[in-house]
């Protein structure tokens, strides 16, 4: 947007908020500043972040003429912290959540030709609805408007956000397409949006023009793709920009202008590592904090820049933005300089407030349930009472709530030593046999189902927690709601010690997820049978009758399951098998349309976010699947019978009071014919609703699976 103006000279500020004083237009008291600007001046070290934590007012009085008043006035503010009200003349415009984030108010109807004052009520203190703060952090958030504020002076039709969006075609060259939000006024309004595309000597790449029309309000346009060449690829190294400008015209008058720096390159994460237009690029970088000696986070375009150079003096390529969003000074100078920017949203434990609210309740509207994984065993190191244990040791009240000796010493040389998770010292075990520890975790269950109205939690690490810990939490969760279910991660042994009546509802049945991809990549079917004829067959002395463990192919712990089968023609077969044994079937994201992803290559490899779904054959079979077994009672409830066994087929029987189900799997290449006494003449495919009759014996061809639900 063009009529920008930089607003940040001649300010005024005081701690606390007096609704009078912004009735009476009154900066009497106020002291006079400039911005950026944090609400208290701090001492080099040894201070504490509550100096910061309070409510504080800033006011501003500007004038207008009647020229500048009759067009349309809009106010930025690139970084406020943490929440703010916004007056302008007495008046409450609006307000803003959010310390981190860029935010924009139109004032036109609330000012006036002649003087004017604006007033922020700033509220500076950690609120659990902001993120970052919800849960724990391990860095500190300064009071202030300490980012540029910037007045817009604009035509009734002008230019708000734009993604100059493009795709590399060729080494040199691509398709630009970018999108603009538009804002008329005055109605409906037709025009013309001209693009060029330049690099910083003013060389032109590419001009285009298009008309545009939009209907009153704010609407999103993105222009035809248009084709650019003579393109210097940005790569570290090389950091190569270019400006892109856009010109807003109607009736060849111009009504606003926008412009960036823009870099031409391809980026791809791959397991192997980042690849930067096909270059496979060592990382070598550091976190930063946004944070100065006295006054935090007010510092300048200068100071920002400076930062990006001094990492890459230090010979860096890649910086992360830990925690939050940060400067768009900081980040164009990356962009000029060569540094990848891993930026990060604020915070990483705040989930919740009215969006996650709203996700709980349209999933519970379409029958799904929301079960959230919780890790009680252990914290991280950052965790505030571990935190407070290492600086007060023997005097912390938080002492007991770990594994402590203060003795000993760790890994990290705290000058104590402390129980991790399986000998991993980043993660601190909880002691769950204290009383403190154990109400500290209740609260939050509870927090979470009134809050959110959860149905359960997937219990990381179930096998190392407390048994009478998983005691209580089960007759504590059955009080906030009576179906809310408790999972445990189990890998060996007797599920039975702690899922019963009184602990979980269900573990991960591990036992049976090995045995499931090890029988078709050995072509022995005797191995998956045999774990499920332990695990529910029809003696009484079987382990888990009756019981609902999970059932999964893969998960974020393990190779995908397209990637651990040798047979890539099983692995519809072994979704079938999954889905038609005793248990609850789990699909991962990702596999339901074969993903391929090796342990080997780490945990990123493994969890890797995809920008959309894909759907195809596989899919739609899962898909098949789940609806078979969501209708039938036998599959959900059934007993488990071996019917046929060999080392390629299998046939199972599920079967309930009302209903019984044939699971049929043919692993082989060939056909197979199966004879047996199926006890009826006919039967019905739940996944295809074809009929089978099993007349002169049951053909099943080659890499097949059928859920065949018998006469009566």
């Amino acid at each position: 947007m063009k009529g920008k103006i930089r607003w940040n000279l001649n300010w005024y500020f005081c701690e606390g908020f007096d609704r009078d004083r912004v009735e009476r237009a009154s900066v009497e008291g106020m002291e006079p500043i400039h911005l950026p600007h944090q609400v208290r001046t701090l001492t080099y070290n040894c201070f504490s972040h509550d100096e910061t934590q309070m409510i504080s007012t800033y006011a501003r009085k500007f004038s207008l003429s009647g020229e500048e008043a009759a067009r349309r006035t809009v106010v930025e503010f690139d970084g406020v912290m943490t929440y703010f009200d916004l007056y302008v003349n007495g008046r409450l415009v609006g307000s803003h959540k959010g310390g981190y984030s860029r935010s924009r108010f139109e004032i036109s109807s609330y000012v006036r030709a002649g003087g004017n004052t604006l007033y922020l009520m700033v509220d500076s203190n950690e609120r659990g609805d902001i993120p970052p703060f919800g849960c724990v952090i391990d860095y500190l958030t300064f009071g202030g408007v300490y980012r540029d504020v910037n007045l817009y002076s604009l035509e009734d039709t002008f230019l708000t956000d734009v993604l100059f969006r493009y795709d590399m075609t060729g080494e040199d060259t691509a398709e630009v397409y970018p999108e603009f939000y538009v804002d008329s006024g005055g109605g409906a309004f037709t025009g013309e949006i001209a693009c060029t595309v330049a690099d910083r000597e003013g060389r032109e790449l590419a001009c285009f023009r298009q008309t545009v029309s939009v209907e009153s309000g704010r609407r999103s346009i993105t222009l035809d793709r248009r084709k650019v060449g003579g393109i210097v690829r940005w790569d570290p190294e090389n950091p190569q920009m270019y400006v892109v400008r856009a010109v807003l015209t109607r009736e060849g008058r111009e009504l606003d202008a926008i412009e960036d720096d823009i870099g031409f390159r391809t980026m791809e994460c791959r397991a192997s590592g980042m690849y930067v237009n096909g270059r496979r690029i060592v990382l070598v970088g550091m976190d930063r904090h946004q944070s100065y000696p006295y006054v935090g986070y007010s510092i300048g375009r200068r100071a920002q820049r400076a930062d990006a150079d001094l990492l890459r003096q230090y010979g860096m390529n890649t910086v992360r933005t830990s925690h939050y969003m940060q400067s768009q000074y900081f980040l164009d100078r990356c962009d000029e300089i060569g540094l990848m920017v891993f930026e990060e949203i604020p915070g990483w434990q705040h989930i919740g407030g009215e969006d996650f609210k709203q996700v709980v309740k349209g999933l519970h509207e379409n029958g799904i349930r929301v079960v959230l994984d919780g890790v009680f065993n252990h914290v991280g190191r950052g965790f505030y009472q571990f935190q407070d244990v290492i600086k007060n040791r023997e005097n912390s009240p938080y002492l007991n709530w770990f594994h402590i000796n203060l003795g000993g010493n760790s890994n990290y040389n705290d000058g104590l030593w402390y129980e991790g998770w399986e000998g991993n010292y980043d993660l601190v075990k909880l002691n769950l046999q204290n009383g403190q520890v154990v109400d500290h975790i209740l609260d939050a269950v509870k927090y979470w189902v009134d809050e959110f109205d959860i149905d359960g939690l997937r219990l990381d690490v179930a096998y190392c927690l407390d048994e009478n810990f998983v005691r209580r939490l089960r007759s504590f969760t059955e009080g906030l709601k009576p179906e809310f279910y408790l999972l445990g991660e189990m890998l060996h042994g007797d599920y039975n010690r702690l899922m019963n009546d009184s602990m979980l509802h269900s573990a991960t049945n591990y036992e049976c997820y090995k045995g499931l991809f090890s029988s078709f990549n050995s072509m022995n079917m005797f191995e998956i049978i045999h774990s499920l004829m332990r695990q529910f067959g029809p003696e009484n002395w079987t382990l888990y009758k009756g019981k609902h463990l999970l059932s999964f192919v893969d998960n974020h712990d393990v190779t995908r399951v397209a990637s651990i089968l040798s047979n890539e023609k099983h692995l519809p077969l072994i979704y079938a098998l999954c889905f038609g044994m005793p248990g609850i079937p789990c699909v991962y994201y990702g596999s339901e349309w074969g993903t391929k992803a090796n342990k080997s290559e780490g945990d990123p490899a493994l969890r890797v976010s995809f920008e959309e779904p894909e759907f195809n054959e596989l899919s739609e079979w899962i898909s098949r699947l789940a609806k078979a077994k969501q209708e039938s009672k036998a599959l959900n409830y059934g007993d488990f019978r071996s019917v046929v066994l060999t080392n390629k087929q299998c046939i199972f029987e599920r079967k309930t009071e009302g209903e019984r189900v044939l699971v049929a799997i043919n692993a082989d290449s060939e056909p197979y014919t199966a004879h047996f006494d199926a006890g009826c003449g006919l039967a019905e495919d739940l996944i295809s609703s074809e009929t089978h009759d099993f007349g002169g014996g049951s053909e099943l061809p080659p890499y097949s699976a059928y859920f065949w639900k018998m006469e009566r």
